[in-house]
């Protein structure tokens, strides 16, 4: 939900997003870093194996799309071994139209495919492409885990429902970074 009187992320800020993917609950760890100089340091303590780099800018202030490519390196020199999915994020897309919209779309997709990045516009404001993208991060991420072992059903169901499997919970969370609501 868009909130006009909210304020700038000062250092860093944390979020938890749950999804039901495939019947399998699954939450995203979101950490809202912020781009000032001065929480630098701060910041990149969370970078590291990061699954997803989403990287955010203004399309209304042309000045932090030049900013993008700065933080999106600062986020890649500490993912440590991990190759991220990576995202540039345009925000208040409600705010531009015809002409200037255009030719600020036309530079973000530039700069997207010079960090090799889907690129998104978004708003917050009227809600527009703000549950697709987190969507299809869940659904990359998911993936991802699915892939690696990392996230396990708790049943695994084996010709009829009369012989199944149990994961061992314990265990299978000691080894994930994929964790379910």
């Amino acid at each position: 939900m868009f909130d006009s009187s909210y304020k700038s992320t000062i250092g860093v800020d944390f979020e938890m997003e749950c999804f039901e993917i495939l019947g399998i609950p699954y939450n995203l760890q979101i950490w809202d870093t912020a781009g000032q100089e001065r929480f630098k340091s701060i910041a990149q303590s969370y970078y590291r194996n990061s699954h997803v780099v989403v990287v955010v800018f203004d399309l209304s202030k042309s000045e932090t799309l030049s900013n993008t490519r700065k933080w999106f390196l600062d986020a890649m020199h500490t993912c440590g071994d991990m190759l991220p999915y990576v995202f540039l994020v345009g925000t208040k897309k409600d705010l531009l139209g015809g002409f200037a919209y255009k030719n600020a779309e036309l530079s973000a997709v530039n700069v997207a495919k010079s960090i090799n990045a889907e690129y998104w516009p978004v708003s917050s404001k009227n809600g527009e492409n703000i549950d697709s993208l987190f969507a299809r991060i869940a659904v990359l991420t998911f993936d991802d885990c699915v892939k690696n072992e990392l996230l396990r059903p708790r049943e695994i169901y084996i010709g009829s429902n009369m012989i199944s499997g149990k994961a061992n919970r314990s265990d299978s969370k000691k080894n994930s970074k994929c964790t379910k609501c």
